[in-house]
């Protein structure tokens, strides 16, 4: 893998580096003014800012109930030139992952990026940008073995929110503390809880040396097995994943197969909602959706109804993060299996004399369920490439369907990858784009799509014009072809 240094070049740094030394000396209070002159902090975020980019994604819960199309963003670094990137690892969590990565960079170009893998011993993604045409990206290097101590001030380099446009920003904070079994982590004085845009943020020295990420540790719920220290930002330092930048992990973080389903969207049952409804107690997991021929449906599962055990197991869930150990109760269930479920169910009643708003009853039933296979994903979709249309596209699956709020019954391919300056980039068509028709036919799999595009490479019409489904509308496309 190809590396430079030029991002972070220290070549301006000599004369503030004296001063820096010498006020280091003093003592790590926590709160105590930075001891790194303003100069060396302006020139160390210039030089590390294009490297630090917007990483947005969708993310769905991959095994037992349906959860999709929930849009994320993240700071994210670009470590290599050819455009590897960080992101925190939460973004792939238990059993919650990410897709159609997009990552914005300060410039404001957008490019799609793959999903690569997540190494069991540190909580952090790696994601490779689409980059065709070898594009050289600005990369931060980082130091295979850092030196860092307790008092040292550090620089990390973040994200605004989205109100102020994701500009980049940065906070420089003093290292104070550390934690060694079962393994070296630095504490800093950045704030808890953490903004967001600082979350998987670089984090750099005076000297304009990479030397670690603003991370956290995962929690059992979460799929946290080797280190337990969750719910504070940590400084995970350089040496830690330095051999991941040049070996990033292979492994697709894919979903397996053979999973069990319910086929329900769920929220958990919070005390507001417990009370607005007049149940006794919060806990539960509120069916805010149901599948349109899915186990649930079948089984007679309706909207509102509120789960309170499975298969003689409690539901207490009052966070969305609890939602996740009844996804993998739902997970473990042998398919074609049959389990009871006990709900309470909700019904609207005429208010009494004197009453004000909403009068509520509920009743408790139990509902046999058959558990069957998960519908396939996105990210097990078949695909087909068309290199003369620079377009790839894949089945519609039922995540695709619900994310972007279309009907169960819609058919079509999705665009999921185009070239660029191909013929399609050229004609405005964008990944994600659900395409329905080709000239007159209309597209219904992969196979009439692939029909449809060779039939037009044997007549060779100037245009070839296209109906996709874009943002919950029909939108026709025309592509120019130069054959």
């Amino acid at each position: 893998m190809k590396r430079r240094s030029e991002i972070l070049r220290h070549r301006t740094l000599t004369t503030g580096l004296v001063v820096f030394a010498s006020l280091c000396v003093l003592s790590a209070v926590p709160g105590t003014a930075s001891a790194v002159p303003s100069e060396i902090v302006s020139e160390v975020f210039s030089s590390a800012r294009e490297a630090v980019v917007l990483v947005t994604y969708s993310t769905r819960v991959a095994m037992g109930d349906v959860r999709s199309g929930q849009q994320a963003f993240r700071p994210g670094v670009i470590v290599s030139e050819e455009g590897l990137v960080m992101i925190p690892g939460h973004a792939a969590i238990a059993d919650r992952v990410p897709f159609n990565i997009r990552v914005q960079t300060e410039a404001g170009r957008e490019y799609d990026a793959q999903l690569l893998g997540k190494d069991p011993s540190i909580n952090i993604v790696f994601i490779q940008i689409d980059n065709p045409e070898g594009e050289a990206f600005p990369f931060l290097e980082f130091e295979e073995n850092p030196q860092v101590s307790i008092g040292d001030d550090v620089i990390a380099v973040g994200l605004l929110p989205r109100t102020l446009n994701y500009e980049r920003t940065f906070r420089v904070a003093r290292v104070n503390g550390m934690s060694e079994n079962p393994r070296p982590v630095y504490t800093t004085d950045l704030p808890a809880p953490l903004p967001p845009g600082y979350w998987g943020a670089p984090v750099i020295n005076a000297e304009g040396k990479g030397v670690g990420v603003v991370g956290f540790e995962l929690s059992d719920r979460d799929g946290g097995i080797l280190y337990r220290r969750h719910g504070y930002p940590l400084l995970f330092t350089s040496d830690l994943f330095y051999s991941l930048i040049e070996n990033p992990p292979k492994e697709v973080l894919n979903e397996a197969e053979d999973i069990s389903a319910m086929g329900v969207y769920t929220q958990p049952l919070t005390e507001d909602l417990a009370r607005y409804w007049g149940l006794e107690k919060p806990g539960g997991i509120i069916i805010s959706t149901v599948v349109a021929q899915s186990p649930a449906e079948k089984a007679g599962l309706r909207q509102g109804d509120v789960i309170v055990t499975f298969d003689g197991e409690p539901i207490t869930a009052t966070e969305d993060s609890e939602v996740l150990d009844f996804t993998k109760m739902v997970q473990e269930k042998e398919i074609g299996s049959e389990v009871d479920v006990s709900v309470i169910r909700i019904a609207q009643r005429e208010r009494e004399e004197g009453e004000l708003g909403p009068a509520w009853e509920a009743e408790q039933l139990t509902i046999p369920l058959l558990m069957e296979k998960r519908p396939k994903s996105a990210l097990q979709a078949d695909m087909y490439e068309n290199e003369q249309f620079g377009v790839t596209v894949r089945e519609i699956t039922l995540d695709v369907v619900f994310s972007q709020n279309l009907d169960p019954e819609t058919q079509g391919v999705v665009v999921h990858r185009i070239e660029s300056g191909g013929w399609s980039a050229l004609g405005g068509l964008r990944r994600g784009d659900l395409v329905t028709k080709v000239g007159n036919f209309d597209v219904q799999s992969l196979d009439d799509f692939q029909k449809a595009l060779e039939l037009a490479a044997q007549v060779k019409p100037p245009n070839v014009y296209l109906v996709i489904i874009r943002g919950g509308r029909n939108v026709f496309i025309r592509v120019q072809t130069a054959w």
